[in-house]
């Protein structure tokens, strides 16, 4: 059975020959669409990666959707909480410093799982559920 990736997708890039931020957001788009396919380890170091160089670009809109992808991928143990902490704080500065309302819907969906997580059924909104 073949891959479920196509051809020419993020796999296939060399980020350090990626010069231009629009290209980088092609990737980051194509990796957001694929990465839970991905076997963990290979999606959190090619996350890692993408993470670098978007700060190497200082594109925060897709920063913003990296940190989110990196949360949705450690969230849930005790032992990341910590750094679901801090990439949510991240994300938050940046959403604000910059009025991303995207950035800002995205911090919300943490802030209310982080609530969840410490079990505050009322701050999370999910005490309908």
């Amino acid at each position: 059975m073949g891959t479920l990736m196509p051809k020419n997708t993020f796999e296939d890039r060399d980020l350090t020959k990626i010069t231009e931020v629009e290209e980088f957001k092609e990737v980051v788009n194509c990796f957001r669409r694929a990465y839970a396919l991905l076997p963990l380890k290979d999606a959190t170091n090619f996350l890692d990666l993408l993470i670098s160089k978007s700060l190497e670009f200082d594109d925060y809109r897709s920063l913003i959707t990296l940190y989110y992808s990196r949360i949705t991928l450690i969230f849930g143990r005790m032992d990341t909480f910590p750094e679901v902490l801090g990439l949510y704080s991240r994300m938050l500065k940046l959403s604000t410093d910059n009025d991303y309302l995207e950035g800002q819907a995205l911090t919300k969906v943490v802030e209310s799982y982080i609530e969840k997580f410490k079990a505050n059924q009322p701050k999370s909104g999910f005490s309908d559920l």
